[in-house]
């Protein structure tokens, strides 16, 4: 079934909301649409009007710190509340979204090196009685924790997510576990995390996430899009909805986790031009996709682009052509060389006819037989001169040259 029709979503004039042209994609998607905004905090506001009319909470991250925006998404899921981003002094289209939510609570998640310490002042002016708390630690890990420990206090947790905190996409996919499941998540090294009591699920291989020692369910794939897909498989069982966003840049998809908890959909990652084939596969069974950020995040054009495995093939075999056609120069090269060479060889005089051609030797190369087994060479008339087998002899000029060549002369 060809695209049909874009999905209508509450925007303001920022936000650019695109529809991908009917009869172009194969994916047997229904609804295809874009949330986005000229960058990063735009595209987290854009989600926030989408989303929300008023949230009594709202969770407000750096767009510029993946790792404590991740850890926010979590909050953000369990109060059902927007979690928009901002840069260090708060932005004022941040503002004014927040005016606009008329929140009771805030939560800051990350220190003041992220979000500057009049951050909470900026937010009062613009919302009275509104209660503020920030949730920060000496680094990325102990901040998680902080945000961990804040969610249990609106949760009923039952599963707790360890993911990388060294990279965004394997995090950014878990958020996809959250919007339909009761669980925290916690960053992690790589090698420790907090230890609890609640089914613990590692996301992501162990190249990224060793866990020496873990012995709990982990969830992974071949790459951050198997991944992604193998989180959305274990999150939801007959969603009709997905979220598509890019796995490469982090900035526009940090607030995606408000659209996966709305729609009950799964984040799936992406490059910018070309859906793997398993993952174009998964949303062929969707009736809708939301996309997240602008065309630089995601093209308007992958569902009819090439899948990454065709564009792989087709560089492999324009990588072969390209071989081929080098390898066939170089030889015409060497030919054109070798053609030079014989022209030079044949320009160049013979050598001059010294002894005419008698029967003892070939013109030019003289009459003394030097017979190179034994060493000894013969003059004309003597006794063994003709009977040197003819792979043994070779030809002299002269006595003085037959010498120097370290022959010595016959004595009969």
């Amino acid at each position: 079934m060809f695209i049909k029709n874009l999905k209508k979503l509450t925007v303001a004039a920022l936000a650019v909301l695109f529809m991908i042209p009917a009869g172009v994609s194969s994916a047997n998607v229904e609804n295809v649409s874009r949330i986005a905004g000229e960058d990063r905090i735009a595209t987290s506001i854009e989600i926030s009007k989408a989303m929300f009319n008023e949230s009594d909470n709202v969770v407000l991250a750096s767009g510029f710190n993946f790792a404590d925006a991740l850890s926010a998404g979590q909050l953000a899921a369990a109060l059902n509340a927007p979690l928009i981003l901002s840069n260090d002094q708060l932005d004022s289209r941040t503002s004014d979204e927040i005016a606009k939510l008329k929140p009771k609570n805030m939560y800051i998640v990350g220190g003041e090196n992220a979000l500057g310490s009049n951050i909470e002042e900026s937010v009062k002016s613009v919302v009275n009685d509104i209660n503020i708390e920030r949730l920060k630690g000496n680094d990325r890990y102990e901040t998680s924790v902080k945000v961990m420990e804040k969610t249990k206090e609106f949760v009923d947790a039952e599963y707790l997510l360890i993911a990388s905190g060294k990279n965004f996409p394997d995090a950014l996919s878990a958020t996809s576990f959250m919007a339909d499941h009761k669980a925290l998540m916690v960053l992690s090294d790589g090698n420790s995390y907090p230890k609890s009591d609640l089914q613990e699920i590692a996301i992501g291989g162990v190249n990224q996430l060793p866990l020496n020692g873990f012995t709990g369910e982990r969830i992974a794939g071949n790459d951050r899009y198997q991944t992604a897909l193998a989180i959305a498989k274990r999150s939801f069982e007959n969603n009709e909805n997905a979220i598509l966003a890019n796995s490469k840049v982090f900035a526009d998809s940090l607030s995606a986790v408000s659209v996966a908890k709305n729609y009950k959909a799964p984040i799936i990652l992406t490059d910018n031009e070309n859906l793997t084939q398993s993952t174009k596969s998964y949303l062929e069974n969707m009736n809708s996709v939301t996309i997240i950020g602008g065309e630089k995040s995601v093209s308007s054009n992958i569902f009819s682009n090439p899948t990454a495995e065709e564009v792989n093939e087709m560089k492999r075999i324009e990588n072969e052509r390209k071989a081929r056609e080098e390898q066939a120069r170089k030889q015409r090269e060497l030919e054109l060389k070798k053609q030079e060479q014989a022209k030079k060889e044949a320009s160049k005089p013979t050598k001059p006819n010294y002894i005419y051609q008698d029967g003892y030797g070939p013109v030019g190369e003289g009459r003394i037989k030097g017979n190179m087994n034994s060493m000894i060479y013969h003059l004309p008339g003597q006794r063994d001169y003709n009977k040197i087998k003819p792979s043994h002899i070779r030809y002299f000029r002269t006595e003085k040259e037959a010498r120097a060549a370290g022959f010595r002369r016959a004595l009969r």
